[in-house]
């Protein structure tokens, strides 16, 4: 008696892992996720200068021909 009950839990618990793993893998892996889009994709970025953590100046026409994120944040 206590074989097939150990048979018994041992199928079981191969098959919820069976489907778990087809589960996550159908979820997270086949399908793609699109990022969420906030404000205006492709907004042009007015010119800019800074001055970066080595004292040098950087602008816009610094990065022309370059993808970038530009923040703007102050901190006091």
């Amino acid at each position: 008696m206590k074989n097939k009950a150990s048979i018994f839990l041992l199928v079981f618990f191969m098959l919820l892992g069976i489907a778990f793993l087809s589960f996550w893998y159908f979820q997270y892996k086949q399908i793609p996720k699109r990022l969420p889009t906030f404000g205006n994709p492709g907004h042009h970025v007015e010119s800019f200068s800074f001055t970066n953590q080595e004292g040098k100046t950087v602008t816009d026409k610094d990065l022309q021909g370059k993808i970038y994120v530009v923040e703007y944040f102050f901190t006091t």
